[in-house]
Formats: structure tokens, sequence, C-alpha cells
């Protein structure tokens, strides 16, 4: 039987096309796709000493979930990881925090009252914050290509963690931070293509409708660490490291 499925005619096969179960129960014949005008985007990347780490992830993480503000127009990545080479021309053993910026609106004012809320973040950051640039999407994805290099072994964990799984529905990201930039600016990775990097995806739940949105449930954050190195006989020892720099995330899990 053929099926028609809008937002109001039989609107649980539309959830279902959108991506609100982990399986299809029909065969999508034919769709209408609303099109949109292309959004501004615009970045601004900031760097922070790695002590800095757990301020800066709960201060830009309450500017996002602020339901008053524009910060939800904000895709925002949370980096701890060894510092890129124009941080460190002489290659030390050197960690530091990111904050990935990415505000996509559908004017230039926008986007800039959008990203003018990080201004004023509450440590130093390691160079000054330069003005947004005007990006096109596809560099969001190609800025992430310089991080896996090929050839190279990676120990890799990933959570989602949603609020609910926290008494009172909000999760203090603050220890966690804490806990894993700790355990990432003592762990020794060392070797050649060797690095170790913790990012965290924070997410805007108040921006993204059950109706509109493509899921069936938005997490509050997503995680993931990895360490890749280049020595087969580390696997154990990457793996152990990757365990303790998880542990903060895992047992929210486990809670």
């Amino acid at each position: 039987n053929l099926v028609t499925s809008d937002s109001s005619t039989n609107p649980e096969f539309m959830w279902l096309a959108k991506g609100g179960y982990t399986g299809m129960v029909a065969v999508i014949v034919s769709f209408k796709l609303k099109l949109h005008p292309v959004p501004v985007v615009k970045h601004v990347e900031q760097f922070y000493p790695i002590a800095g780490a757990a301020e800066v992830a709960t201060w830009a993480r309450k500017i996002k979930q602020d339901p008053s503000t524009t910060g939800a127009n904000v895709e925002m990545a949370f980096i701890m990881g060894n510092a890129p080479p124009f941080l460190n021309p002489d290659g030390a053993d050197l960690k530091i925090a990111m904050l990935q910026l990415w505000a996509i609106c559908d004017s230039d004012a926008e986007a800039d009252s959008s990203l003018a809320l990080f201004q004023e973040p509450p440590c130093k950051p390691i160079q000054p914050v330069e003005p947004p640039k005007t990006k096109k999407l596809i560099d969001f994805l190609e800025s992430l290509e310089p991080i896996y290099p090929l050839k190279a072994r990676y120990a890799l964990d990933a959570f989602h963690v949603f609020d609910s799984m926290q008494p009172g529905g909000t999760t203090d990201w603050h220890p966690i931070v804490s806990r894993i930039s700790s355990e990432l600016a003592t762990s020794d990775i060392g070797g050649p293509q060797a690095t170790s990097c913790c990012l965290i995806v924070f997410f805007s739940t108040h921006a993204m409708s059950p109706v509109e949105g493509a899921f069936g449930e938005i997490p509050d954050a997503i995680c993931i660490a990895y360490m890749i190195y280049g020595d087969a006989s580390r696997d154990f020892e990457m793996e152990a490291t990757l365990k303790r720099v998880m542990a903060p995330v895992s047992e929210i899990e486990t809670r």
C-alpha cells in the first residue's frame, strides 16, 4: 500500500523517515523537499591554557543553552589536546583547550551578534581572539581532516550524554571537563604521529523541536576521545589511557 505522510498526515511515518527510529518500516518511493536560502556561516577559534578548560567549557555551554539569547545559532565544539603547530612551533608537549564556534544564521548581522556573546571568556586566551571569518559549510568538514592523519593507529571511545540521566536534568560539566583535561595534561602519548584529544560537542536542545527535529531524542552532548599513535606495541597502553580519559563521562552513563 502507498502511504502519503507529512507533519499532519500520518506524522508517525514522517518521524520515522527523518531518523526517529533505528530502522525504517517502509520504502520511500518519492518525496518533496522544501529548499531554504544558503545561510551565512561565520567561524571563530579561541585557544586557552589546558588549566582553564573546565571554566571555559561551562561558560560557553551556559551561553549556548540560554533560550533567551541567540547562542543556539552557534555550533560549538570544545577540544582538549595537543596544541596545533602554529601555537607550538618547537614541538613541545603542550596541551591546550580550543573552542570552535560556527554561527549559522540568515544574515551577517545575526551571525556577528551571536558570536559576540562569546567575547568575554572567564580566563585569558593564549592569543587574541580574531574577528569572525566568513566561511562555507564545507569548510567545517574540511577543518576536521588534519586531525585524523592517514596510516596511523587509533584508540577511540565515544559517549552520548543525555541530561535526563542527571538528577534535576542538568549535567554539571565543570568537574567532568576538569578531570578529562587533567588526565590529558599528564598523559604521555609521545612518538611519531602521536596525539591525544577529547572533543565535546554541546547541543542546544531548546532549539530543536520534537516535530521538526530529525531525531527522537537529542543528547546534551557527544563526547569523543581518541589517541593517535604509530607504534602497534602501544595498543594496550593507549587503550588504558583512553579509559582513564573517558572515565568521568562513562561514570555518568552508569549512574
